[in-house]
């Protein structure tokens, strides 16, 4: 009997919320005139109230750095950085660093350019020739493509 006594009280608890929140908006809808009907509320749950603020909340959030970059494909890959290493003969943190700068070179028209100028400060950044860094991405495709 306890159990049915607790759901008939939280039962009254959510009508009486209900009604009170129908009565504030028929009262605060008036202007002199009649307002708005009880039936005719534009109340807001509670629910709904949080979960518009919640969503208001996640569209004020920063998003990810990467959702406005290219996705970076195979420069991107966990394991490009260890065989671009690999291949030049530099640190591991090297390689993930001169890859992170060459996604959003890759995203332009054509894909990477060797020649272009941000193709050769990663290589020079990276103590090599742009023909070697360009060698180590072709063999960095062979390997994962």
């Amino acid at each position: 009997m306890t159990k049915l006594v607790r759901r008939v009280a939280a039962a009254a608890g959510v009508a009486a919320v209900a009604v009170a929140s129908a009565g504030a908006a028929w009262v605060a809808g008036g202007n002199g005139d009649k307002g708005p009907s009880p039936t005719a509320s534009s109340s807001v749950s509670v629910d709904d109230q949080a979960l518009r603020a919640q969503k208001m909340a996640d569209l004020q959030k920063p998003r990810p750095a990467e959702s406005a970059r290219p996705s970076g494909g195979i420069l991107a890959d966990e394991r490009a950085a260890g065989l671009v290493a690999s291949s030049l003969g530099v640190s591991h943190d090297a390689a993930e660093a001169a890859l992170t700068q060459l996604i959003p070179l890759s995203g332009a028209k054509g894909g990477l350019d060797p020649h272009g100028d941000g193709f050769r400060a990663v290589a020079t950044g990276l103590g090599v020739t742009p023909e070697r860094l360009a060698q180590a991405i072709d063999d960095l495709k062979r390997g994962l493509g």
